[in-house]
């Protein structure tokens, strides 16, 4: 088999890995939106008044309602597409894979314990009980 063809063959096996990593994300989402009963779903949601530990990363995985699940995957499927073609371009699978783990494991951590002391310390009591949605980590891929 030539050269060319088994690199061809390479490039798009791995294209199709990164496709099925990447649409991973929202049929995990659509499980938990759909299966997850309502009384499990609240305890992986961040509230105000309470915190456990593990649902600084868990409430961003748990959407409130169908509207709020269909906006954050087109979002994620944008931003993903913006930052993932041209990394693939630039020949950067690597790269892209560093980001991508780094914005479904850490950076949901770091967007909580943001969100924990704003709500507490400097809104008003009337905003923001709990937190829960995709949103922040779709905007750290943009």
């Amino acid at each position: 088999m030539p050269k060319l063809l088994k690199k061809s063959r390479v490039k798009v096996r791995e294209i199709l890995f990164d496709l099925s990593a990447i649409l991973a994300i929202p049929l995990l989402l659509s499980i938990l939106h759909f299966f997850l009963p309502e009384n499990l779903k609240e305890m992986l949601i961040l509230h105000k008044s309470y915190l456990i530990g593990y649902e600084l990363l868990t409430n961003h995985f748990i959407h409130g309602n169908l509207q709020h699940l269909q906006g954050n995957i087109e979002y994620y499927l944008i931003s993903i597409c913006l930052l993932y073609f041209p990394l693939l371009a630039l020949n950067k699978r690597k790269l892209f894979y560093t980001l991508f783990i780094l914005n479904l494991t850490i950076l949901p951590i770091i967007i909580s314990l943001i969100w924990i002391p704003i709500n507490i310390n400097i809104l008003p009591q009337q905003y923001a009980q709990k937190s829960f949605g995709f949103s922040g980590i779709v905007s750290s891929f943009l």
